[in-house]
């Protein structure tokens, strides 16, 4: 796989961890152009291109921006990237301004889960070796993605329409005729939940332009939030809450969704 100018991976658009509000796979081709994208990436190994953010072409796959492009569309994901250290090499001087463990562990959530992958530049020093404090940030880094692995409840699934097919992870494709895809998990029993997440089909192509989430409390339902698309996996903090089902309604769609996984985390 060819990243950033290649054809296989595009790059964000900046070196500081971000991902757009709605990161679209299918965009137009002529973001393949190497040139255009080379001529944002970083020359100087500095601290301050490495946190840099930029808002321009925030849209890049909304209806808007594809119109006049539906004859030239390409499946072309993001991928984020970012270096642990304030520049993309190891400098003794900055052994004190490694990301901590937990601003990592916020742009992890941020790329994977706004469907993007991450790539995390750790440099080695000049013996080849990783320094300790990076050491520390990433062990720290894998106990808090552990902590969230061990904390995902998929419950029982059912839906407005279709068949959920049950077992490890959910695979629902809703009805061409239901104009409110609905899928509901339930828990069991009162959860307190402090995120949920869910994956579309990718190999049937990204469908999904807008999902409502609520919870439901015995008779009382709970707005819990709501997000843009969803594509390979999509995480949605919301306020902790106790509920005993969750419900995710697609309100903006390109076709019937196909919806790989479901999930919600457990609070701490």
């Amino acid at each position: 796989m060819i990243a950033v100018c290649g054809p296989d991976v595009r790059w964000c658009g900046n070196e500081a961890g971000h991902t757009r509000a709605d990161e679209w796979s299918v965009v137009p081709g002529s973001l393949r152009d190497a040139e255009r994208i080379a001529s944002r990436s970083q020359t100087v190994d500095d601290g301050d291109f490495a946190r840099r953010v930029t808002s321009d072409e925030e849209d890049l796959g909304s209806r808007a921006a594809l119109a006049g492009h539906l004859d030239h569309l390409v499946w072309y994901p993001s991928e984020v990237n970012t270096s642990i250290r304030p520049g993309w090499f190891h400098h003794p001087s900055e052994d004190d301004r490694v990301r901590d463990a937990d601003e990592l562990f916020s742009l992890y959530r941020g790329s994977v889960g706004g469907n993007a992958s991450f790539l995390l530049n750790v440099p080695p020093d000049r013996h080849g070796r990783i320094g300790a404090p990076d050491r520390e940030a990433l062990a720290g880094l894998g106990e808090r993605i552990a902590s969230f692995q061990a904390r995902t409840v998929r419950g029982r699934a059912s839906a407005s329409s279709g068949a959920v097919t049950p077992g490890e992870g959910v695979l629902w494709r809703a009805d061409a005729s239901d104009l409110r895809p609905t899928l509901t998990l339930d828990l069991g029993a009162p959860t307190w939940i402090e995120a949920v997440e869910i994956g579309e089909e990718i190999a049937e192509g990204q469908r999904i332009e807008r999902v409502v989430v609520t919870g439901r409390r015995g008779g009382e339902t709970i707005d819990l939030g709501e997000t843009g698309c969803v594509g390979n996996r999509r995480i949605l903090d919301v306020e902790p809450a106790k509920v005993d089902a969750v419900e995710f309604t697609v309100t903006g769609m390109r076709g019937a969704p196909l919806i790989a996984d479901a999930a919600v985390i457990t609070a701490l």
